[in-house]
């Protein structure tokens, strides 16, 4: 017995570690919203993806340099037929069980810019209304379409628009995406693309904009925090450069200072996120973004799951590549046969595997909180989350769990 209180404390103290994290709060959005989900995956069973990605160009018109997709094969592009789009589309909306289905469909691209592909337009309008709706984009297209309500109003149809900013100036912008030069697009021109989509929607959207610190980039934190603030952005999230360790190394500590006067624009309608701690953005050390190199168990590729641009099913936006260990193609078969079939399950016993360099900031947390519960036995596992299926006693004072 006295070996016991101090395991219980010392469980009950990482779980609060966890949904104290600095940042985005991601641990507990997945605690209050998918709990289900959680509890069905610690139990091995196999319910559907709550997320679903779809990549539908290889192609980018931007080149940024912090890409990480930039040194990948290109996926053959098979989503630019509007049958396969429609197949696409089909396989989604039916992917569901009694309990569960896909909420949302994140229109992104690890390798290639989604608007690009004038399918994706289509794609949006197909699934409004049907599904909550996500798309990651440059911006470029967005800009050089400023002035075209017709295209404008069919992106406003989405529920949030996450733009990859990235810069505060357009000089900058030209030269850690040198393909803005080409089109002749500036920050401006982006942004008053972005006012307007907000403007023209029928529904609430929300804008947040992402911002890459890099060596490049980081001393216009401020200049492009104003600037999205008065473009009316509901957020703008910074996140350091994970294939360039040298940015926290040679910027760590002006960047946290530039990042602490960035959170001074704060208020009712606008927030400032840096994603991750002042000790995580001066740590050179790739394991603070790496599930592999920490020695962390995959399980966003059970949460999530990533329609490629040739139609392949792949575990996550991060290792679409032509080559790549995939779960079947789409355009074949149907989903459910895929995601309950023998390859997607060897697939993912071998997660992490060689192309997972780096998480995304969510994939990497996510990671890490649900290995922590499944290394403990279900039913203790099954108390903490189920704790948290009772909107009376979400409050972490009111904590007191009986593990």
């Amino acid at each position: 017995m006295v070996a016991v209180a101090p395991l219980k404390n010392n469980i009950e103290k990482k779980f609060k570690e966890f949904l104290n994290k600095p940042g985005i709060p991601y641990e507990k959005r997945l605690l209050k919203c998918y709990s289900e989900q959680i509890l069905n995956i610690l139990s091995k069973k196999c319910p559907p993806p709550y997320e679903i990605e779809i990549e539908p160009a290889s192609r980018c018109n931007a080149g940024c340099l912090h890409c990480f997709g930039r040194q990948y094969k290109k996926c053959d592009e098979k989503l630019y037929s509007r049958k396969n789009m429609d197949r696409v589309i089909e396989q989604v909306l039916k992917f569901k069980n009694n309990k569960f289905n896909i909420e949302v469909v994140k229109f992104c691209g690890s390798t290639g810019e989604p608007l690009l592909n004038p399918q994706t337009i289509y794609a949006i309008e197909m699934f409004s209304g049907e599904k909550i709706l996500r798309l990651f984009t440059n911006g470029i297209l967005l800009g050089k379409n400023k002035n075209n309500f017709k295209y404008l109003k069919s992106i406003s149809k989405i529920n949030k628009l996450d733009l990859s900013l990235d810069v505060g100036t357009t000089k900058t912008l030209e030269l850690t995406k040198p393909g803005s030069k080409k089109s002749k697009v500036t920050v401006k021109d982006i942004l008053e693309s972005v006012k307007k989509i907000k403007d023209i929607s029928d529904s609430n959207l929300q804008v947040e904009a992402g911002y890459v610190i890099t060596n490049y980039n980081y001393s216009e934190i401020i200049e492009a925090t104003k600037k999205v603030k008065d473009s009316h952005v509901d957020l703008i999230r910074f996140r350091i450069d994970l294939t360039d360790r040298t940015v926290s190394k040679n910027h760590g500590d002006k960047i946290n200072f530039l990042l602490k006067q960035a959170k001074s624009y704060e208020d009712k309608n606008f927030k400032v996120i840096p994603v991750y701690s002042e000790s995580e953005i001066k740590s050179t050390d790739s394991s603070c973004f790496s599930s592999k190199e920490s020695r962390l168990e995959c399980f966003v590729s059970k949460f999530w799951t990533c329609i490629g641009p040739d139609g392949n099913i792949y575990p996550c936006g991060h290792v679409v590549e032509k080559g790549a260990k995939n779960y079947g193609n789409i355009l074949e078969k149907d989903i459910w046969n895929i995601w309950e079939g023998k390859q997607r399950q060897e697939t993912i016993k071998n997660l992490p595997g060689d192309k997972c360099k780096i998480c995304s900031p969510f994939s990497f947390r996510a990671n890490d909180f649900m290995t922590f519960l499944s290394n403990l036995p279900f039913e203790k596992s099954k108390k903490m989350v189920e704790y948290f299926k009772n909107p009376k006693q979400r409050h972490l004072k009111a904590l007191e769990l009986q593990i």
